[in-house]
């Protein structure tokens, strides 16, 4: 038998807004001035997108204990000058025992992004005067330069793409045990990413914001799943990953909060990258009503750079060492009670939330400037936080 299913989405969005940046010093350990950025008068960004798509998909059982789910998704986005974007897909899940005790699922996939509107925004973002100062802090190193915004699409704005496959095997080992094994690749491509650009001549001197990065992401996941009895789950997870793209994505340079100290992109380890992590996680009912959530994340520490005392990586960036293994310890113990209100019974729901209650030291920054007596210190860790939860059904 066939399901058939179609849809569409239509979008229209747009951003008007100033941008004015205060002037920047960069200052060395000893006091002295490395650079200084400032920003020419004041940007009017003003962009608009009219986004659609439409997609037509199947599920489809051509044997008993095989499955199918395909289809095709069409995009436009008014900011890119592609006229419309083809995404295909398809999985399947295959029992090969009679039994049905054994799953094997897998697929793959085309999948297109949105460009945000502070891309198209990009080019009003005032032009940044950096200015450079020898050792003494005093005297102008050569002529400051005026860095102004560009985008570098000769034909056009492309909207990111990622390629994605999965495959993943699962086994009732007995009744309640569930043991998982799969494997996940992303590969994106058109990507933005930003790289400055001084050439021979300072006037032309500007920071170009490309569209044609890649990012790669992989992962191995071996999963388990214990039901003990009804409504009391336990679930344990170890990942190992690697995630690769750009580093000078597009979104450090533009929006709220932008970094003014840009420099040379390069192609190495996401800030969000962590090889190893464990979750242990589940559902427990006690007495009372009462609901027992923990969760327990232990990963390694994301990667940072080391820096000079005029902020020049020193060394392949986020390659400089991670900070420490994260770990903490989460919880939330929740209570029902049936309320009367307006007539009917109503379903509330309070409780507590604890997030870190080992209270685990969990660095958010790091000295990473190799001219500082603090290198390597580790700081702004967040200790035991409690929140109150209620929800309330009607």
């Amino acid at each position: 038998p066939h399901l058939f299913s179609f849809g569409y989405f239509y979008e229209h969005a747009s951003y008007h807004g100033a941008v004015a940046n205060q002037p920047v010093v960069v200052l060395r350990e000893d006091g002295t001035m490395s650079q200084r950025i400032t920003s020419l008068g004041t940007g009017q960004l003003a962009a608009d997108t009219n986004n659609f798509a439409f997609f037509a998909a199947d599920h489809w059982s051509p044997a008993p204990r095989f499955t199918l789910d395909y289809g095709v998704r069409f995009d436009h986005d008014g900011i890119s000058s592609d006229t419309l974007n083809v995404a295909p897909r398809i999985g399947f899940v295959f029992a090969p025992t009679p039994d049905n005790k054994t799953a094997i699922r897998g697929g793959i996939g085309l999948f297109y992004d949105k460009i945000p509107l502070e891309i198209a925004t990009s080019p009003a973002y005032p032009a940044e005067t950096v200015t450079r100062f020898d050792a003494s802090g005093q005297a102008i190193l050569g002529v400051p330069l005026v860095f102004a915004h560009q985008v570098i699409t000769p034909d056009g704005m492309h909207v990111p793409y990622s390629v994605a496959w999965n495959l993943q095997v699962d086994r009732e080992i007995r009744s309640g045990l569930l043991l998982r094994f799969g494997y996940e690749q992303r590969r994106t491509y058109r990507d933005f990413f930003v790289q400055p650009f001084e050439g021979a001549n300072p006037s032309e001197a500007a920071l170009r914001l490309f569209n044609t990065g890649t990012q790669t992401y992989r992962e191995f996941q071996w999963t388990v799943r214990w039901q003990l009895r009804e409504r009391t789950t336990v679930f344990a997870s170890y990942v190992r990953s690697r995630a690769r793209g750009e580093l000078n994505n597009f979104s450090q340079f533009f929006g709220d909060h932008p970094n003014p100290i840009f420099r040379p992109n390069e192609f190495g380890p996401l800030p969000f990258d962590a090889p190893n992590r464990f979750l242990l996680w589940g559902n427990f009912r006690l007495p009372w009503k009462l609901e027992f959530w923990p969760v327990l994340d232990i990963h390694d520490g994301f990667p940072f750079s080391r820096v000079d005392n005029d902020l020049n990586f020193v060394g392949a960036r986020n390659e400089g060492g991670r900070y420490p293994t994260f770990a903490s310890f989460d919880f939330q113990l929740i209570r029902t009670f049936e309320e009367k209100f307006l007539g009917k019974k109503r379903e509330l729901r309070a409780g507590l939330k604890m997030f870190n209650a080992a209270n685990h030291f969990n660095p958010r920054e790091v000295q990473n400037n190799l001219g500082s007596p603090n290198f390597g210190g580790f700081y702004n860790g967040v200790g035991r936080q409690f929140r109150a939860k209620f929800e309330f059904k009607f």
